[in-house]
């Protein structure tokens, strides 16, 4: 057989079977609840997207909170000393107007690539996320300014350069597949999907909407192998809510509904709480006799990673880092590895 075609075989072989990706966003208000970086069990995940640093309108990037620089710092060498890739998340809900400032035009765009490159440098990062939840073609375009420059600047020095994209799938189109297929990966973020200014009760994330958004970028052209579905490792309580579709009053228990996904586990210990997976939102349901609480336990997280794997997707992303359960046999992250990474041993993994 010519050199050649074994050559194109074997790269598309290789290709074809590359490893997949399973990152995890570590926020840094994370420290508040000490969860730090030490607290991270490494060998569970390839990426860790750590969010968010900011814009400003003058074009410089900074820390949020900058009393979580010492822990950012840990991260990052924690990360290379476990081969784990550190991705800086830019951006954020208070970002959007110092996004869209700095890359008005191609001119305004490098100058931002620019700082993002020695902000990157600067932490020992191995590349950044636009975490940009844009609504309009005008909004696209600007992203499209910024994306050609980051590639553009970090690419020629090996580093990832990615995207988050929401659940407004009609903004998708507005973005060429070409330039998405330069990117390293695209996460798709269809998350906190339920709140209280809903009429009736439905998920906070659904697997089967994951799955559609994912596929509405692979018919859009985007190689799938770029794609890397989001899960919340949180739900939300819904006051006097007797199930999915129903009526309720306001949020119920946590804060102003918000409960993590290990607190969860803590509280279905108990017996008050009827839990049911949802075949067709591919969701979980927790009814007591006061609240339901919409959230992604195992049979949903499950369901994305199977789809992932059979739909050669580039992996699964779980939000936060910090809100799983620990032991293996609850643990969010194990699902996902025993789906996509098999070959760990998940179960001396602490």
């Amino acid at each position: 057989m010519n050199r050649f075609f074994v050559l194109i075989i074997s790269l598309s072989l290789s290709l074809s079977f590359a490893s997949p990706k399973i990152l995890g966003y570590f926020p840094y208000w994370a420290q508040y609840s000490q969860f730090t970086a030490e607290s991270i069990r490494y060998p569970l995940v390839t990426h860790i997207h750590y969010n968010y640093v900011q814009p400003e309108e003058s074009g410089e990037v900074v820390l949020v909170d900058a009393s979580d620089e010492d822990n950012l710092k840990t991260l990052a060498d924690s990360c290379t000393a476990n081969n784990v890739k550190l991705v800086l998340s830019l951006g954020g809900m208070e970002a959007q107007s110092a996004l869209a400032e700095n890359s008005e035009d191609e001119e305004k765009a490098t100058a931002f690539a620019e700082n993002i490159h020695e902000f990157v440098n600067d932490y020992k990062a191995h590349g950044v996320e636009v975490y940009w939840d844009i609504e309009d073609e005008e909004d696209a375009q600007l992203l499209s300014n910024l994306l050609a420059a980051l590639v553009s600047k970090l690419k020629p020095e090996s580093k990832i350069v990615s995207l988050a994209l929401f659940a407004n799938a009609d903004v998708y189109a507005h973005l060429e597949a070409e330039l998405l297929n330069q990117l390293d990966y695209i996460t798709v973020i269809a998350i906190s999907d339920m709140d209280d200014s809903q009429e009736t009760l439905r998920p906070n994330s659904s697997g089967t909407k994951i799955a559609s958004l994912a596929q509405k970028l692979i018919d859009q052209g985007v190689q799938s192998s770029k794609i890397i579905p989001v899960v919340p490792f949180y739900g939300y309580s819904f006051a006097n809510a007797t199930g999915l579709g129903s009526e309720f009053d306001g949020y119920g228990s946590g804060n102003e509904g918000y409960l993590t996904y290990n607190e969860l586990m803590d509280r279905f210990n108990g017996t008050d709480y009827k839990v049911t997976y949802d075949e067709v939102t591919q969701s979980e349901i927790a009814v007591s006799s006061w609240e339901s609480i919409v959230f992604n336990g195992i049979p949903s997280v499950k369901a994305v990673a199977e789809n992932a794997k059979n739909k050669s997707l580039g992996g699964v992303g779980a939000y936060d880092l910090s809100n799983d359960a620990r032991h293996p046999i609850v643990s969010l992250l194990v699902t996902i590895g025993k789906v996509l990474r098999p070959e760990v041993d998940y179960k001396n993994i602490k």
